[in-house]
């Protein structure tokens, strides 16, 4: 595939996106401090970030912050679809790719299919399953009410804890939660 370059919506004339996932930095002429001016040399940026590629594009002296793919699609396929939660879907599921027939405008539900699709070893799970807290059995007491009780899902709601606190209880990552502590076997 040829690499095609685009402007950017709101960089005109500053920067451009291609269809490989590559931006670059136009050559312009430059206001410098005191006022001088010069000229920048065209050049592709060297994107940074751990998940998703980034690169800070810069205009009338404000920095500002884009992941790659999100360029790269609003250039070639359009604006965000209006309406569900659409976000960015790397077809191939690497977050590195952002070559434009690697990316689309997903809901949830479609990238949990095409992750279905992409990874036969996938296998969906429920909010239950996929939560230490609900398949985890612990035991618990209160210090104050010598109340013994063993974890259920409800639990934090019915006693006015927070899920994560008492998470790190049950892992032993923290002695207590609210007078609550993990009964010894």
């Amino acid at each position: 595939m040829k690499e095609e370059w685009k402007e950017i919506k709101g960089y005109e004339g500053l920067y451009e996106v291609s269809s490989l996932g590559r931006v670059k930095s136009l050559a312009r002429e430059v206001i410098g401090y005191g006022g001088s001016t010069y000229m920048t040399k065209e050049r592709v940026l060297k994107p940074g970030g751990k998940r998703y590629l980034q690169v800070v594009l810069s205009k009338s002296g404000t920095r500002s912050t884009y992941r790659v793919h999100t360029l790269v699609i609003e250039a070639f396929i359009g604006p965000k679809p209006t309406g569900d939660d659409y976000t960015v879907d790397h077809i191939n599921r690497d977050k590195k790719d952002n070559r434009v027939e690697n990316l689309r405008w997903a809901t949830r539900f479609e990238q949990a299919a095409n992750r279905e699709d992409t990874n036969k070893n996938y296998i969906p799970k429920t909010r239950a399953e996929s939560s230490t807290l609900y398949s985890r059995t612990a035991t618990l007491i209160h210090k104050e009410t010598d109340t013994v009780v063993e974890y259920y899902k409800g639990f934090c709601r019915d006693h006015g804890v927070k899920s994560g606190d008492i998470n790190r209880v049950i892992r032993g990552e923290r002695r207590s939660c609210g007078g609550w502590y993990l009964l010894s076997d």
